[in-house]
């Protein structure tokens, strides 16, 4: 599927805009219906991809904001796409776990505080981010709204793909501003594989 827009100083009506996202809408039952086998397959080459043009990307991005490629500051373009592999890992687990009928939290990773609000541990999820990342003190938790329960976010999460198929899925659009190179990409996995 592809779609050409093309450039135009009249305002678009709305039936324009209709006509270019049709292709668009035809394609949203193509994606909803993919298999999770498939889309942890497609994330799995998408990361692997990923591995193989980042330094391309470095160095993209260090010639747009003229940083030499010798720069100690070059570290920072590559932590500022380090989110986009850990995300598209943390989806492939979350699509194995419910392949095999489990939830995609695991239970240990929802608790309790002291004052009865539930904590869920959402990173590092597994042990090669504990490794790789507990040097920085990486760690990322959602403290929940009062009056959640610990089953409130386990027995729902993920509930659209439990039912079939996934989440019912439309078109959205995602905007490209951000102050790193993984921005985009990662509102794009998360839209595609999380919201459907």
């Amino acid at each position: 599927m592809s779609l050409t827009v093309t450039k135009s100083t009249a305002n678009p009506s709305e039936s324009r805009y209709d006509e270019l996202i049709s292709p668009l809408r035809a394609g949203v039952s193509t994606w909803r219906d993919t298999t999770i086998e498939e889309k942890i397959r497609m994330l799995r080459q998408a990361r692997r991809r990923l591995a193989e043009e980042a330094p391309a990307i470095i160095a993209s991005a260090a010639a747009a904001q003229d940083v030499p490629v010798d720069s100690r500051y070059l570290g920072g373009l590559h932590l500022s796409i380090a989110p986009l592999p850990i995300l598209m890992r943390a989806y492939e687990d979350a699509l194995r776990r419910l392949k095999s009928h489990d939830s995609t939290l695991p239970k240990r990773a929802v608790t309790t505080t002291a004052s009865g609000r539930v904590l869920v541990d959402v990173f590092p999820r597994t042990a090669a981010d504990r490794i790789l990342y507990s040097a920085w003190g990486y760690r990322a938790r959602v403290l929940m709204q009062p009056g959640t329960g610990a089953a409130d976010v386990l027995n729902p999460a993920a509930d659209a793909y439990r039912r079939g198929g996934g989440p019912s899925g439309g078109v959205a659009l995602a905007l490209g501003p951000g102050n790193t190179a993984a921005g985009p990409a990662t509102d794009i996995v998360d839209l595609l594989v999380g919201r459907g």
